[in-house]
């Protein structure tokens, strides 16, 4: 499911190509890799007569990775319940910021993996790419999988960066030490919203944000079968430094948003 960037900070100069990206997994076969690809995507407006043209595919290589959900879309364990929702697979998550700076662009954007091999939680893998402004050639600049030791699927996230190029990373948790003790959830958790972030200054590839809760949960969602939203996102603040979260928490047992 490809998913065209977004611009902040300004708009890109007119005529510049949209980058339309999608992540790819070697499990899906075929040839596929574990990567980011971007379709650069041009609409000329001509009257009457309008066209749409796609370049030259780009594939940027990232770490190995596992994206694989289970095929009924029954990903997350709740407390309280047997009842699973869905960790929304397959998909880059809403959204893949783009922004211009001085000689290069950037694209943030993230998706959900498993946390290891041998592990069914999910976690949220996220990237930065860098685009060169005089080659337009991308890059992998930053990857990272946040992923806590503490038995807690992470997921239906949102990733944006500030005018520093300081990164936010907010998410919803939950877990469950009965529904799923192989998994080793260190305590039971509604799902919530919670979440951490990375200064420009920091190391690469880490959250050094001490994990928050933004606003914690009470029961599950078990009226709506495994839906569990699809729509989450962090966006930035006209003011270049504030950023907001929209996702879903329960409330007893009624999803609210």
């Amino acid at each position: 499911c490809p998913m065209p960037a977004e611009a902040d900070g300004g708009l890109p100069p007119s005529g510049t190509p949209l980058p339309v990206m999608q992540y790819t997994d070697n499990a899906w076969g075929g040839g596929a890799t574990d990567a980011v690809k971007i379709f650069p995507f041009t609409v000329n407006w001509v009257p009457a007569t309008p066209t749409a043209t796609v370049g030259t595919t780009v594939t940027v290589p990232t770490a190995a990775f596992d994206a694989s959900y289970d095929a009924g879309w029954n990903d997350i364990w709740q407390p309280g319940t047997t009842q699973k929702i869905d960790g929304i697979g397959g998909i880059v998550q809403y959204r893949i910021q783009w922004r211009a700076w001085t000689g290069y662009n950037t694209a943030v954007l993230s998706w959900g993996v498993k946390m290891n091999a041998t592990s069914k939680l999910r976690s949220i893998k996220w990237v930065e790419l860098r685009q060169n402004q005089t080659t337009s050639v991308w890059s992998l600049y930053q990857e990272g999988t946040y992923a806590p030791a503490d038995g807690a699927n992470r997921w239906m996230q949102g990733v944006s960066m500030d005018d520093n190029g300081s990164i936010a990373l907010a998410y919803c948790i939950s877990a469950s030490t009965t529904a799923s003790p192989t998994q080793g959830a260190l305590a039971n958790i509604s799902p919530s919203l919670r979440y951490t972030g990375r200064l420009a200054s920091d190391p690469l590839g880490t959250m050094s944000f001490a994990e928050t809760t933004a606003i914690a949960g009470s029961g599950a969602s078990t009226g709506c079968g495994n839906r569990f939203g699809d729509y989450a996102q962090v966006a930035l603040d006209p003011d270049g430094l504030t950023f907001w979260y929209t996702g879903c928490y329960t409330v007893s047992a009624i999803r609210t948003r």
